[in-house]
């Protein structure tokens, strides 16, 4: 069995997500990420403002894959979550354990998962009925994903957060009935 590699110190474990899928962040992110913290430095969920990142709602990576790169750079798509050692609402509320995957309820399931379980430690979500419920049906990798569950994300993504035309593209590209990868649709944010 082939070892992984080691993550370069810092790299964040949902970027390691992304680069499975051959995706790498935009170069605006930091610029685009250190702006909505500077609005938005305190977790969404609790009084934490020292380890807090930027949760992409719907992961920037499964954005890419179905051609909806501009979600990864789009504040619409964002909420602030901590990483506090003992409680980690970034995983466990935002990615339901996993930075495969994501709180299919939204912004909404997370800051109500906040309000209702008492103290908001590791162990107290974990045992929280609501979360284990969530947890059952939260979505699976994207290499497990039919073509027809990646239409329909697609679809989620175009209703829920419309694209917003931008100087470089006036819409986004289409992802294909077909199936057919178009790999410059992977890649752009619409926005170099």
């Amino acid at each position: 069995m082939q070892q992984q590699p080691s993550p370069t110190p810092g790299t964040h474990l949902g970027t390691l997500a992304a680069l499975k899928y051959g995706l790498q962040r935009s170069s605006l992110w930091p610029g685009v990420q250190r702006a909505y913290l500077a609005r938005n430095g305190k977790c969404a969920v609790c009084p934490d403002n020292t380890s807090i990142q930027v949760h992409h709602v719907m992961p920037f990576h499964l954005c890419h894959l179905v051609y909806r790169g501009d979600l990864e750079l789009d504040e619409r798509n964002f909420i602030s979550l901590c990483e506090l050692a003992g409680q980690n609402h970034h995983l466990l509320l935002g990615h339901l354990g996993s930075f495969e995957s994501y709180n299919h309820g939204g912004r909404e399931s997370i800051l109500a998962l906040g309000k209702s379980i008492p103290g908001l430690t590791i162990e107290a979500i974990k045992a929280d009925k609501a979360w284990i419920q969530l947890m059952g049906s939260r979505p699976k990798p994207w290499d497990q994903w039919s073509h027809a569950e990646k239409l329909a994300f697609r679809q989620i993504l175009d209703t829920t957060l419309p694209f917003i035309a931008t100087a470089k593209a006036s819409a986004p590209y289409p992802f294909l009935d077909d199936g057919t990868a178009n790999p410059e649709a992977v890649a752009t944010t619409y926005h170099q």
